[in-house]
């Protein structure tokens, strides 16, 4: 079973207008490139598409014209410096956990200092890729599948909070104005469930946290919720196991339209970013 299913390329739908979606992404590239010091933090769990996401944010590929065949997890600290702004810089530090300690410390350290002008948590409602080559590897597993990836998602979702809750005081600590984004994405996997899943970012112990920085520093920073997609794939084992497949019903105009929201909304914190 395939990991990767290229969308169906069917006549775009629901409030899809391509040339407004694609004028907004070259607005957010540019705002990129602008001259300026304070580079991107993106963070979050591991195997949730940080990669991919600084690859489409910064323009090293459209996703809607084909890219990444899955998702992968990010080993090292990667920093996107693009070609014509050299002082432009995205950076993805790695999830592992043992990992963290070593490569966080000093990016969270630089946040506070007010060096990133902007953060992207991204999250997937426990939809994180496996590390191991298959579901059966790990202690979690007792002979269900089903059971597996019940558990396997809940312990992820923990994980997500424990993240968020690890950034939000290097995000108070920053003196600048800050903005910050929650990405929710692999939507295409939990689409049945999204009231579900919105309500568990927006108003379960998520969101609580971050109404309390909201609540600390309401003039210097600016959060937004972006549910999104950036690949349609079934959700695999690294030997292409099935534990789930992506949501029947869920196709190109659905994942193109959650891509505009997300081009759409990081526009409109560029706006709001050059505000005095």
């Amino acid at each position: 079973m395939p990991a990767y299913l290229p969308p169906k390329r069917s006549a775009p739908g629901r409030d899809w207008d391509r040339d407004s979606f694609f004028g907004t992404m070259k607005e957010v590239h540019a705002w990129y490139r602008a001259p300026r010091k304070r580079g991107i933090l993106i963070l979050g769990a591991g195997g949730v598409g940080k990669t991919t996401l600084a690859n489409l944010l910064s323009g090293e590929f459209d996703l809607l014209q084909g890219g990444l065949e899955r998702y992968d997890e990010t080993t090292d600290v990667e920093r996107f410096r693009l070609k014509d702004a050299d002082e432009v810089e995205i950076v993805v530090p790695p999830r592992q956990k043992h990992r963290r300690e070593a490569t966080w410390t000093d990016l969270q350290a630089d946040l506070a200092a007010g060096k990133y002008r902007g953060v992207i948590l991204v999250s997937a409602y426990g939809y994180h890729a496996l590390a191991e080559r298959s579901y059966t590897d790990y202690r979690r597993f007792h002979g269900k599948k089903d059971a597996f990836l019940k558990a396997f998602l809940k312990n992820n979702r923990q994980d997500e909070l424990a993240v968020l809750q690890q950034l939000l005081p290097h995000l108070l600590a920053n003196l600048q104005k800050v903005w910050f984004v929650s990405s929710i994405v692999k939507q295409d996997l939990w689409w049945p469930a999204r009231t579900t899943v919105e309500k568990h970012y927006r108003t379960g112990d998520y969101g609580a946290a971050i109404r309390r920085v909201h609540r600390r520093k309401a003039a210097g920073i600016r959060h937004e919720f972006v549910f999104a997609s950036l690949l349609i794939a079934n959700f695999v084992s690294q030997n292409d196991e099935l534990l789930q497949p992506c949501a029947k019903g869920y196709d190109y105009p659905r994942q193109a339209h959650s891509l505009r929201s997300l081009f759409e909304t990081v526009n409109a914190l560029r706006l709001w970013e050059s505000e005095k």
